[in-house]
């Protein structure tokens, strides 16, 4: 799982129950902002922070950091992939903002406020990429698509199940809620049939559950839902962005 996904993943299902606070180690002021830190300041503070997040009983001290993936052998590890994963200026900053901040952490509050921080950072970056691609984030994390990206949607012109292959990589584009089940109940298999007819209850029952995208797309990836629909021909897996929100299209409108 990449940095970015594993914190939205992470933050979006909570830390758990706190463990109290610790003595961090002082290790003194930094010798450069981390806007002019060098790789080797980087190697430094990936040690300083899985040195102050593993207990001595060699334990990570915080349930949130179980959820990114770490654990007390594999702590640096962990941290030189997400490290690799830094491609661009915004997120290495984001990366050193999340090491400079866990290595002088003393509770998992302040973990979790340094993972916020973090995540803020890369949301940030997240919607100037967004913007510039004509798929700009609105308050409630939609894509304000433009009208021409919103006609553009994957699936928006589709008719039969085969028509676009989904993955978690490439999903359907909708807007809302509303949006999928409308997309699934006028969506025909190869004989003309409609497996839910009109009936969005059905549809709905179809889902299987929810994940991350993992797309890399100009508008960035988002939670997707993951639908399994049987036709004659075959059983088809659907996977389903509902963020992607045109002029004029809500959210959450009422269904």
């Amino acid at each position: 799982m990449s940095f970015a996904l594993g914190l939205v993943v992470a933050l979006g299902c909570g830390g758990g129950p706190k463990t109290g606070t610790w003595t961090a180690a002082d290790h003194g002021k930094a010798e450069r902002t981390i806007d002019k830190w060098t790789a080797a300041d980087e190697d430094k503070y990936i040690g300083l922070t899985c040195t102050n997040v593993v207990a001595p009983d060699h334990t990570l001290r915080c349930p949130i950091l179980v959820k990114l993936g770490f654990t007390a052998d594999g702590c640096r590890a962990q941290l030189g992939d997400w490290r690799t994963d830094a491609t661009s200026d915004a997120k290495r900053r984001a990366f050193r903002l999340l090491v400079a901040g866990l290595s002088s952490a003393d509770s998992c509050e302040q973990v979790e406020a340094t993972l916020r921080i973090v995540a803020m950072s890369i949301q940030e970056d997240t919607r100037k990429q967004a913007t510039a691609a004509g798929c700009a984030m609105r308050d409630d994390n939609a894509r304000d698509l433009t009208a021409e990206r919103a006609a553009a949607r994957r699936g928006a012109k589709d008719t039969h199940f085969a028509d676009t292959a989904s993955s978690a990589a490439e999903p359907i584009e909708v807007c809302g809620v509303k949006g999928e089940l409308g997309w699934l109940t006028r969506m025909q298999c190869a004989d003309g049939s409609r497996p839910f007819g009109d009936d969005v209850d059905r549809a709905h029952d179809a889902r299987k559950g929810s994940m991350m995208g993992t797309g890399t797309g100009p508008c960035g990836a988002a939670p997707l839902d993951h639908y399994t629909v049987q036709c004659p021909e075959k059983s088809y897996e659907v996977y389903m962005d509902m963020y992607m929100c045109g002029p004029g299209e809500q959210l959450a409108p009422a269904l």
